[in-house]
């Protein structure tokens, strides 16, 4: 971390990089012609490489707070590379090495490279990636000595950083239509019970901080920010009901963990009264309380002017502000081998890290913001107007229109989908609730296509409690047009099928984000804490992602361009589906907040076959993972034909096409397993498809729907 009193002053070394730069042969070469040995060998091809020992990581961190710019640049790589080394003790105190790398080819020396690894390293997450190391003349430049991003000081915290923040604000608030809406909340269906009051910080007064009942403030939904962190298992700070009272009279601001007293800076510094914070203003020992406010909490972000992300703290603990140095962005340009003997001397020139850095885009994979693997945030990110980030060393701007940096701005607009390659979760959200036309099947169609895409990403995420699984994302369904859902399904006759055919597929992003940063025990293993009915997508164990290739495949087969048959098969183009299953019945008990109760279940009728032979020899088998690794012993599964797409223009009851040829087609089965001691309830083992035209095993249905035996089915 860096002291807030570092100096910023280019091309500075401290003596140990010295040292190294001006005792390196490959730095020292002063030709950049090939000799004539290497000339006359085109094809040879070598490695030049050499290893200086340099400091261990805690000497490192030291020499860029004194301002070494080269210690700063290996630094900021190494961190960015490898994030846990920040909190590994161990490593701390291993030395280093510094590895010098040239590659040359018939073409001549290649670039040069330098990167840092720690001892007897064998893997890549050990090592950081390469700084690269450009030589030959330069024009100095008036300007060269100076730091750019030098007003935004040595921490996040200064005033520039605030002056900078206060300018993305304004200009979103004053410009930004699609962003504008949020300011006004009064158009919001609901408003949370209490909001945290920072207190008036006009002088003389002394602001006071303590919780409000919105209910009885004199205008009842003032604009307020909201607080987007991690638990992370700590112990903190909460609003119970035995400090309810006294929470009401005064908040003691030295009693908050850091995150929550910078957050409550960043609200008064930025002009505003009121912040929202869950633990502080949901009371965590209240049920009823609970599910009312949680139901709420889609709005209460979507709604807040401006949400306050902790994205690099693992606990309230971690705080909001960092030191920050400017000088990883800046070339570090030396003159080696001659000092300022210019016939003696070799320029080099360093080249400092990019000044683009995004959100997603600053590497360091899941370890470097844990916010951004936490299950809630994906509810709190895509539903808020506006969201500042808070990262090690700089602060990130978001909104609809526009993402932003120290020195960057990206447009986020039009929001059409040409420009879908560039949208964030923000953009896919907005263009999701300002297209939702449920009368328009096209559009229909399309939707349940970003939103499964949506799915895809929010699957991946880790919850402390699993049931909170499907309580996170109900804001982000209601405003994307799947509030009226059922265990996280549409409840829409013409979506509700396709949305049973998910199939799981393997993510380690989850269980590894759990393990490092959650840190609390949950409310129950994933087999034993109930989250939804097997037909569900929330069902599955939350180390599984969600494939929905075979949803959106059979989504758009059935987006016909003629009207329905009336048979149950509808048209597109040279394809048709037939949907062999009907729901009958769905009945899943569910609270206020979107919470599953046990119990639930969906009744369908279509055709069933019981399997008598292995699921390993389907090639198209895709188990679900509820619970263990599904048995493949023979006769205890069953398959059910939910749709059959043909690969022609129409089907007749003989399984043949208009020309009287044997039809083509794609079955998509849901596999079962039967409900021990209930012959007629079943839960979802898998799902499975087959090809009529890949001969590999016989057919589980007959080519001819007619034949095929239907049976009323108990899903649970």
């Amino acid at each position: 971390m860096l002291r807030l009193d570092a100096s910023f002053t280019r091309h500075q070394l401290c003596k140990t990089c010295a040292d190294i730069v001006q005792n390196s042969s490959i730095l020292r070469v002063k030709s950049l012609e090939v000799d004539k040995e290497s000339q006359a060998a085109e094809d040879e091809y070598r490695r030049e490489k050499e290893e200086h020992a340099h400091l261990n990581f805690d000497d490192l961190a030291s020499s860029t707070d004194k301002g070494c710019h080269l210690c700063t640049l290996l630094y900021e790589q190494y961190v960015q590379d490898n994030p846990d080394s920040i909190n590994n003790s161990k490593d701390k105190q291993e030395p280093l090495t510094l590895k010098i790398e040239q590659e040359f080819s018939y073409m001549g020396p290649g670039v040069i490279s330098l990167s840092l690894e720690a001892p007897d390293s064998n893997s890549y997450s050990q090592s950081s990636s390469s700084l690269s190391i450009h030589t030959g003349a330069f024009t100095p430049s008036p300007d060269d000595d100076k730091v750019k991003g030098a007003q935004f000081g040595h921490s996040t915290a200064s005033d520039g950083w605030f002056a900078k923040m206060d300018t993305w604000l304004r200009t979103c608030r004053d410009s930004h239509l699609d962003c504008r809406v949020a300011i006004d909340a009064n158009t919001s269906t609901s408003f949370p019970a209490r909001l945290i009051d920072v207190g008036i910080t006009s002088p003389p007064q002394t602001p006071t901080l303590r919780l409000r009942e919105t209910s009885a403030l004199p205008h009842s939904r003032p604009p307020y920010l909201t607080l987007s962190h991690c638990w992370g298992g700590a112990s903190f700070l909460r609003l119970l009901r035995s400090n309810h009272a006294a929470f009401l009279s005064q908040l003691l601001e030295g009693a908050l963990p850091p995150t929550f007293r910078d957050a409550v800076a960043v609200t008064r510094r930025l002009g505003y009264r009121y912040l929202w914070i869950d633990s502080l203003c949901i009371i965590q020992d209240s049920e009823t309380d609970w599910v009312a406010e949680s139901a709420k909490m889609g709005d209460v972000y979507r709604f807040s002017v401006l949400t306050i992300s902790a994205l690099w703290g693992r606990n309230p603990y971690a705080g909001l502000f960092t030191g920050c140095s400017p000088l990883g962005f800046e070339d570090c340009v030396l003159s080696v081998g001659g000092g300022n003997r210019d016939k003696n001397s070799r320029p080099v020139r360093i080249k400092g890290h990019s000044r683009r850095r995004t959100i997603e885009g600053r590497g360091g994979g899941e370890d470097s913001d844990p916010l951004l693997r936490r299950g809630w945030v994906f509810q709190e990110r895509g539903l808020a107007p506006r969201t500042l980030f808070f990262a090690k060393g700089t602060v990130f701007w978001e909104c609809v229109r526009c993402d932003a940096g120290e020195f960057y701005e990206e447009p986020r607009y039009p929001l059409d989908l040409a420009h879908q390659g560039v949208w964030g979760l923000k953009q896919f959200v907005y263009y999701l609730a300002k297209n939702n036309d449920n009368g328009n099947r096209q559009k229909k169609i399309q939707a349940h296509q970003f939103w499964t895409q949506l799915r895809e990403q929010y699957r991946v995420l880790a919850f402390t409690f699993p049931t909170d699984r499907l309580v996170a994302i109900q804001g982000i369904m209601a405003r994307v047009g799947y509030g009226d859902n059922v265990a996280g399904v549409r409840r829409d006759g013409d979506m509700f099928l396709p949305e049973l055919l998910w199939d799981a597929d393997r993510v380690q992003t989850s269980t590894t984000f759990r393990d490092r940063f959650a840190q609390e025990p949950d409310s129950g293993s994933e087999s034993e804490a109930y989250i939804a009915p097997s037909w569900s997508w929330a069902s599955v164990g939350d180390a599984w992602g969600i494939d929905n290739y075979f949803s959106t495949y059979v989504a758009q087969e059935a987006n016909h361009n003629d009207d329905d048959d009336g048979g149950g098969s509808e048209k597109r183009g040279r394809r048709f589906v037939h949907w062999a299953a009907e729901i009958l019945e769905v009945n899943v008990p569910t609270r206020a907040n979107g919470q599953v109760v046990s119990g639930g279940y969906l009744k369908l009728r279509a055709p069933m076959v019981k399997i008598t032979r292995p699921l390993d020899g389907f090639s198209s088998w895709f188990p679900d993972v509820r619970r263990e690794s599904p048995s493949l012993a023979i006769g205890d599964k069953f398959a059910v034909l939910m749709a059959r797409v043909f690969e022609t223009d129409t089907s007749r009851d003989d399984g043949a096409d208009d020309d009287g040829e044997e039809a083509q087609y794609k079955d998509f089965c849901l596999v079962l397993e039967s409900k021990p001691g209930h012959d007629d309830t079943f839960y979802r083992a898998g799902i499975l498809w087959q090809d009529s035209r890949v001969p590999e095993l016989d057919s589980l249905f007959s080519s001819v729907l007619a034949d095929c035996q239907v049976f009323n089915i108990r899903l649970e």
